[in-house]
C-alpha cells in the first residue's frame, strides 16, 4: 500500500498507508477520487479547479488512535494546492505543522505518486480510482474494525477479573472452557458465527446490486446516461466489496482468539492434572477442544468462500461499467479496478 508524508521539519514523515485524490469530471455521481486503505488508515483527497491548470482541495485522514480498549478513529484534513500538466500532477501541502510536496502522473484512470523521503529515497505508489462512496464504506469498516479490537480487549479483561476473582484451578477451568465454547460457535450467537452472517449479509447485498447493474446495463445509453448509471451500480459493489473487506478483517482477530482459548483451556488441564484435580463436571474439555478446531476450519473455508463470491460479483460488476465506457462517453467509466480480497489463511 501507499504510505503518504507528512512533516513539519523535513518534507516526508509517514501520515498514512492510503490516499484518494480526485479526478476532474462533469458527473452527477459521486465526487470522484483515487481512495488507497490499509487496516489503520483511510486518506481521502479531493480537489477542484480553481484557475487555469490550478486546483485548490483537502486531504481527509481517518486513522485509528489511542491503544484498545478506548482506540478510537481520529479525523483530520490538511489543506493544498496543486497543479495538473497533461497526466502530470503536483500537490503542495503548506498548513500548520505540514510541509510536503507530492508530484504523481495519471495514467489509465489510475495515479501513481512520488514520496520524497527524509533520506532521499523516492518510493512510488499506484491508487485507485474511488469515489466518496467508497471513501465512507472504507471509513465505516474502520471504525467497525476499531469498535471490534476495542470489545474483543474489553472482554479479555473481563475474562482476566473473572480468572482473579476465582483464582481456584477448577473454576477457571470452568469459565475458560465457557469461553472457548462461546467464541468458537458457528452459531449467530457465536463470535465465529456472527463473523460468518456478516459476511453472508453483505454477499446478499452485493448479488442484488449486481442483478440491477446487469438489468441497467441493457438499457439506451444517449447522452453517456446509461454508463452514468450503470457506473453508479458498479460504485454501490464495490461499497459491498469494501464491506466485506472489513468482515475479513474482523474475523481474523475472532480465529486468533479462538487459538489463545484453545491454548488456556489446554493449560488448565495440565494444572488440573499436575494437581490430580478432576476435569470441571459435565464438561469435556477434549471435546469442546477439538470442536473449536473444527470450527476454525469450517468457518476460514466458509469466510473464502464468500470472500470468492464478492470477488467473482465485483468483477462482474466493473466490467459490466468497463464495457458501456468508450467512445465519447470514455471519460465516464469506474477507473481502475480493485484487487481482490485476499484469502483467509
Amino acid at each position: 500500500m501507499l504510505v503518504i508524508i507528512r512533516a513539519a521539519a523535513v518534507v516526508a514523515t509517514a501520515l498514512g498507508t492510503a490516499l484518494a485524490i480526485a479526478a476532474c469530471g462533469g458527473s452527477s455521481r459521486p465526487a470522484p477520487g483515487y481512495l488507497a486503505v490499509n487496516g489503520a488508515h483511510v486518506d481521502f483527497i479531493q480537489w477542484k479547479p480553481t484557475s487555469g491548470s490550478n486546483v485548490r482541495g483537502t486531504l481527509r485522514v481517518e486513522s485509528a488512535s489511542g491503544t484498545v480498549p478506548r482506540e478510537k478513529m481520529s479525523a483530520n484534513s490538511y489543506p493544498f494546492t496543486g497543479a495538473i500538466h497533461g497526466n502530470s500532477v503536483t500537490l503542495t501541502f503548506s498548513g500548520p505543522g505540514t510541509r510536503a510536496r507530492i508530484r504523481g502522473r495519471l495514467q489509465g484512470g489510475a495515479l501513481t505518486i512520488q514520496l520524497p523521503q527524509a533520506k532521499g529515497a523516492i518510493p512510488e505508489g499506484s491508487l485507485t480510482l474511488s469515489d466518496t462512496t467508497d471513501y465512507n464504506a472504507a471509513t465505516a469498516g474502520l471504525n467497525r474494525g476499531i469498535q471490534h479490537a476495542n470489545s474483543f480487549a474489553q472482554k479479555a479483561r473481563g475474562q482476566a477479573y473473572k480468572r482473579q476473582r476465582h483464582a481456584s484451578p477448577e473454576k477457571s477451568a470452568r469459565i475458560d472452557l465457557a469461553t472457548l465454547q462461546q467464541d468458537a460457535s458457528l452459531a449467530s450467537s457465536g463470535n465465529l458465527g456472527s463473523d460468518l452472517s456478516s459476511f453472508a449479509s453483505d454477499i446478499q447485498r452485493a448479488d442484488s446490486d449486481l442483478a440491477t447493474e446487469e438489468q441497467d446495463a441493457s438499457g439506451s445509453n444517449s447522452y453517456c446516461r446509461l454508463i452514468d448509471t450503470v457506473t453508479g451500480n458498479e460504485k454501490s459493489v464495490r461499497g459491498d466489496f469494501r464491506s466485506v473487506q472489513g468482515d475479513a478483517q474482523a474475523l481474523r482477530p475472532d480465529l486468533a482468539s479462538v487459538g489463545r482459548d484453545i491454548a488456556v483451556v489446554e493449560g488448565d488441564m495440565r494444572t488440573l492434572s499436575d494437581k490430580r484435580l478432576p476435569a470441571p463436571s459435565g464438561a469435556d474439555p477434549a471435546a469442546a477442544i477439538a470442536t473449536a478446531r473444527a470450527n476454525i476450519g469450517l468457518a476460514i473455508a466458509q469466510a473464502n468462500g464468500y470472500i470468492d463470491q464478492m470477488n467473482a460479483d465485483y468483477a462482474q460488476a466493473y466490467s459490466f461499467a468497463y464495457g458501456q465506457a468508450h467512445g465519447s462517453c470514455s471519460g465516464h467509466g469506474p477507473g481502475s479496478q480493485a484487487s481482490p480480497i485476499a484469502h483467509i489463511g
